[in-house]
């Protein structure tokens, strides 16, 4: 019983010695690496330096360039998931020549071109003037904060915009690349179901302009009567059909007559605004972008930084081998 006893003991106190002795090497590990980086900190940072200029350098001349130009559009008649379809079309097919050919362009005109997409220009208002056009003001706390969270993201909302960007990238720009927005906006427009809804809506709208008009001038010829002091009971000219409670006081045909002025700003607004599938807010000028693939600024300074400490690592680690090999 007490040989077992002390064979226990004995293993206890190797096991103990070999974890003393395992987190001693750690610490003299530790202290050796401090020391080491110590004396060579000047080196090590001449090498962070002298990677950073380098990388910086590199990043100059691998950046690749683009030349963007962005269009700022207003779409009319709910036309955005027309123009948004088109857009992914061309920009999935206008690789394909009989494509490109169909549609009325050159291959010379797309020659550099990239890709064509399209974005909506984000504000939270457009969405809630949308919903209140929609007649749909219910939640609109709970709009906020869905917007907030993910207006960019949230695909429910894409079509609820005023204002939307189509980019054009050409990876190099040349004079047969200068009408290619221009074209393809025009070429944009010509959808035959909305050129026919555009052309009822421009005659609606003249005829209600038109009433208006006719409205305001009733109005007028009606209160300058009044203002005359003639009896309008007796006039030839206007003749109002109701009974005394239903006729009109002059403070109510004022009101009216506003109202018929803004409903005929809004009309030749509309009229003129409205005369095309979308209208252009900002058509951008072709201007150069770098663009970096993969940055070297900081990725060679820390290659360096390894391969020098990896030098190191192998070289201690053959002096160890040689001083156990001659031992």
């Amino acid at each position: 019983m007490s040989n077992l006893d002390s064979t226990e003991e004995i293993d206890l106190g190797q096991i103990l010695r070999w974890i003393k002795g395992f987190f001693k090497n750690i610490l003299v590990l530790i202290f050796k690496l401090t020391v080491f980086l110590k004396r060579k900190a000047f080196i090590l940072i001449g090498i962070a330096i002298v990677g950073i200029i380098g990388g910086t350098a590199l990043d100059r001349y691998s950046s690749r360039k683009d030349y963007i130009q962005d269009v700022i559009i207003e779409p009319n008649y709910s036309s955005i998931s027309y123009i948004y379809d088109f857009v992914s079309k061309f920009d999935a097919s206008f690789t394909q020549s009989n494509f490109v050919r169909d549609l009325g362009f050159t291959d010379e005109s797309i020659e550099n071109l990239e890709g064509v997409t399209i974005e909506p220009v984000y504000n939270y208002l457009d969405i809630l003037t949308y919903h209140k056009q929609m007649k749909d003001e219910s939640g609109t706390h709970l709009i906020l904060k869905e917007l907030s969270e993910n207006i960019e993201t949230n695909e429910k909302h894409k079509f609820q915009f005023q204002y939307y960007k189509i980019v054009f990238r050409f990876n190099s720009f040349s004079k047969v690349n200068e009408g290619f927005s221009d074209s393809f906006l025009k070429l944009l427009k010509t959808n035959d179901y909305f050129v026919k809804k555009r052309e009822v809506d421009t005659q609606e709208l003249k005829f209600n302009i038109e009433e208006n008009k006719k409205s305001i001038s009733f109005i007028n010829d009606y209160i300058s009567k009044i203002s005359s002091s003639k009896n309008i009971a007796n006039s030839k000219d206007i003749f109002i059909v109701g009974n005394e409670e239903e006729m009109p006081t002059v403070a109510s045909l004022i009101k009216e007559k506003e109202v018929l002025l803004e409903k005929l700003t809004k009309g030749k607004k509309d009229l003129q605004v409205r005369s095309e599938l979308f209208k252009v807010v900002d058509f951008g000028n072709v201007i150069e972008k770098s663009t970096l693939v993969n940055s070297k600024k900081m990725l060679l300074p820390i290659v360096m930084l390894i391969g020098f400490l990896l030098f190191y690592l192998l070289k201690f680690i053959y002096l160890k081998a040689k001083f156990l090999a001659l031992k």
